[in-house]
Order: C-alpha cells, then structure tokens, then sequence
C-alpha cells in the first residue's frame, strides 16, 4: 500500500513539472498536490478562453441591435425588393396619368389639311378607374411584402446569431475537455508504466475519450466558420473585418405567462401578412370590376371631316362600342381569384395561430428545462471535484475521474442546447407579436385594421441608414 502511494506521487509530481491542462498554479513543492485540485481540494476544469480577433484586426461586434441596422441598410435581398416596390409605385402613377384626357390629330395630303379630330376622354369610364385602384392595392400588398422580407431576414439572421453562439460555446466545451482528458490519459498511461494497477484497456479508453473530444472541437470549429461566412454575406460585409460574437441573451416576451387567446389575437390581426392578402383581395375586386366595364371599349370619341377639309360644317361625331360574350368566362375567372385569395387568409390565420400558440407552451416549456439543465450541471460539475478529490485520496480511480469528466461534459453541452432553444423561440415570439428589436422595423404593423388608415405610401418611408426604407408605424 505504501509502495502504491509513493508511485501515484511520483506519477502525479511527472504531470505537475510537466505543462498540463489542468495546471492553474504555479508547480508545488513535491508534497503531492494533483495538478487537478487547487490548495484546497477542489479542482475545476481549466477554462478555455473565449476567442478573441487578431491583434490589430478590424472588429464587428455582432449583436441583436447590429445585426438589425446592418441587415436593413445592406441587405442584398431587401435592396432588390426595394427595387420591385419602385416599379410598383410606378406602375401606379402610369395608370393614373392615363386617366388624363388627350387629344389626337390627324393630317391628309400634302397640305397637312385636318381630317380627323379624336379626344381621348379615358376618366370617364369605369374600368379605367377600375385599373388604377388595383394597380394602387397591388402596390399596397407589394410594400407589405417588403416588410415582411425585413422581418423575416432579420429573424434569420437572430437565428444564425444565436447559433453561432451556441456553437461557440459548443467548441469550447470540447476543447476544454479534449485537455482535461490528454491530461488524465497521460496520468493513465504513465501509472499503467508504473505498475500502478492500471490497466491496457483504461489507458485506451483515455485516450480514445480525448481523440474523440478534440475531434467533436474541430468539427464545432469547422461549423462556426461556415456560420460565419454565411451571417457575412447576410450582412453583406465585403471586407475582412473580424466578427467578434457579443453574447447578448434575448430578452423575455411581456406575453409570456399571459393568456395565450389575448397574444394570438394580437400577433394574427397586426400580422403584415394579412394586410398584403386583404390588399391582394381588394386588387382581385378591383379587376373583375374593370372586367365587368371592359365592354366600353377604349373611351374614344371621335370627330371626322367628310369633305376632307377642316370645316366644321362637314364634321360628323364617331364613335365604337364592342359588348363580346368572352366577358362571362373572365368574370367568373376573377370570381374564382377572389375566392383561392380568401382561402389564403382564412389558412394565415390557422397557421399563425398554430405556430404561436406552441411557441408558446414551448418556451415556458424550454424555461423549465434550462433550469434543470444548470442545474444538472451545477451537481455533475461538484460531482467531478469530488471524484478528483477522492481520487487524490486514493478512494477513486482514475477511470473515475475520467467517467465524471465525460459526464460534466455533457451536461454542459445539454445547457447550451437549452438555451438556444429558448432563445430561438423567443425570436419566433418576438418575430410574431413584433416585439423587442422587431418592433424598431417601423410600418410592419397591419395598416388593414379597423380604425387604422387603410393605405401604406412609399412617401411614409424613412431611410434607417440611406438605402432601406423604412414605412412609418401606422396609428
């Protein structure tokens, strides 16, 4: 017994004059002090440090508020709807200056003598006017629809945020234990050479915990790159700047904890999503009735010479009308259009309503198991100190220690994995009640709502930064 005790403090002495993993104080005397333990027997894994740029690096500091200015300024996506919301409010004027009368002259012979006078008096039919209230509905729904790509792309890019975290952090606890188990196998294999009653098979399973766990680290490393690569190009970052992670948790909805009927009825009746269906609507009754009058014909009067000379006593009034059967088929078309439209509304709003109300159940759900989660992790962590403790006592084994690790490990992996979820379905609530940073994307609310203007203009939009806009909130 005595003999074994010598040999575990030479084995132990070997790793402490040795760098280790485990070493956070300067190399003891040789009274046997585990490289595992502090002073007083209570040894923590060895914290790896969180990264950090490179000297002299340019940083970006990524978090929900930067991440929400710089994907509505420079989004490629978002500028290039901007671009169709244009058209659209082109479109828009086009149609209501045709609505302007105008007036056509025609010439005859080599005296340019006025044959034919024709104005083009296009206000007073109703299918013109028809046409331009559903070019104008169409703009509405296209500028909603600019909205809620910028809802819809800043909660990807939180969801990419957040899982860069996560993975982060996730590299990190496997770099930390792929240490702390080179560390213990070394003690294994160097014990095993000593005699010490370990054996071939415990040193194998040492070793081969620790491969594994570097080989989950680059595997963690490898997926943060392309996260970040992607989050660049979300954010259209063409330089070499360094994105420094900010771990900024996302805050708790007010609605979690309330009434679930009261949040749903918020988020489906402010939905942008069911205003830009509710403007599609109205555009789709906009062009039956346009259909309904197309039998007018262009809105073309006409005044024509018979004596092909300029005097009014020879003009006589013309004038066309064409009334086709073809007009039935096309009302009962737009009718149908109609009718496909509200069906389109009618599954929004199950569809938000199923999504929202899980969300959340399933965050007070995912509350609750993070708090278990840091709690499991709390016990697990006091459990390996212990087990370390006991085994510099000689009343644990190293393959003791090695099972605690592994376990600790994991709880901390589980934590991780916990709060990502809550912090995911956060963005979803967040995404849906347009609350927290979502609620500084102005003009996403619903403009069809009761007592509320039922226009969107582009001239509301602000620019947050020169190239976006940005609609007002509409009260």
């Amino acid at each position: 017994m005595r003999i074994a005790a010598i040999l575990r403090s030479l084995a132990l002495w070997s790793l402490v004059v040795a760098p280790s993993a485990f070493a956070q104080t300067p190399t003891p005397a040789p009274t046997v002090v585990p490289p595992i333990f502090t002073g007083t027997c209570t040894g923590t894994p060895t914290p790896v440090p969180t990264a950090t740029p490179p000297e002299g690096a340019q940083v970006y500091h990524v978090n929900p508020e930067s991440l929400r200015i710089q994907v509505l300024e420079k989004n490629l996506s978002l500028q290039g709807s901007f671009m169709q919301v244009e058209d659209a409010k082109d479109q828009v004027m086009s149609k209501a200056l045709s609505l302007l009368p105008s007036i056509s002259l025609s010439f005859k012979g080599p005296s340019f003598v006025l044959s034919n006078i024709q104005s083009l008096l296009p206000f007073l039919f109703p299918s013109n006017w028809f046409n331009y209230f559903e070019e104008k509905n169409l703009y509405q729904a296209e500028l909603l629809s600019y909205k809620i790509l910028e809802l819809n792309t800043y909660s990807a890019a939180l969801t990419v945020y957040y899982t860069m975290i996560a993975d982060e952090q996730t590299a990190q606890i496997y770099a930390q234990e792929a240490q702390d188990l080179r560390t213990i196998a070394e003690i294994l294999k160097l014990q095993s050479k000593l005699g010490v009653g370990v054996t071939p098979i415990a040193v194998e399973q040492a070793e081969g915990a620790a491969s594994s766990a570097a080989d989950n680290s680059i595997k963690a490393a490898e997926t943060l790159v392309n996260e970040k690569e992607a989050l660049r190009h979300m954010l259209s970052l063409t330089d070499d700047k360094y994105l420094l992670l900010d771990r900024v948790g996302l805050p708790a909805s007010e609605w979690e904890g309330k009434p679930i009927e009261d949040a749903i009825s918020l988020a489906v009746s402010s939905a942008p999503e069911l205003g830009q269906i509710r403007f599609m609507e109205k555009a789709a009754v906009d062009a039956k009735w346009s259909n309904m009058f197309a039998f007018l014909g262009s809105g073309a009067i006409g005044a024509s010479s018979t004596t092909g000379a300029a005097d009014l006593g020879s003009i006589r009034a013309t004038g066309t009308m064409t009334l086709g059967a073809a007009i039935i088929p096309t009302i009962s078309l737009s009718n149908r259009n109609i009718a496909e439209i509200k069906l389109q509304e009618t599954e929004l709003l199950q569809g938000d309503r199923q999504i929202l109300m899980s969300s959340l159940q399933n965050v007070e759900l995912a509350k609750g198991r993070s708090v278990m989660d840091a709690d499991g992790e709390t016990h697990l962590r006091n459990a390996y100190q212990g087990i370390a403790c006991e085994y510099y006592f000689g009343f644990a084994s190293m393959t003791d220690v090695l099972v605690a690790r592994s376990a600790l490990a994991n709880a901390t992996l589980a934590k991780i994995a916990a709060d990502l979820d809550l912090n995911l379905l956060r963005v979803a609530l967040h995404r849906a009640l347009l609350t927290d940073q979502f609620a500084n994307i102005h003009g996403c609310t619903n403009p069809t709502i009761p007592g509320r203007r039922s226009r969107l203009t582009l001239d509301q939009a602000c620019h947050e930064g020169g190239s976006a806009p940005e609609s007002e909130a509409l009260r």
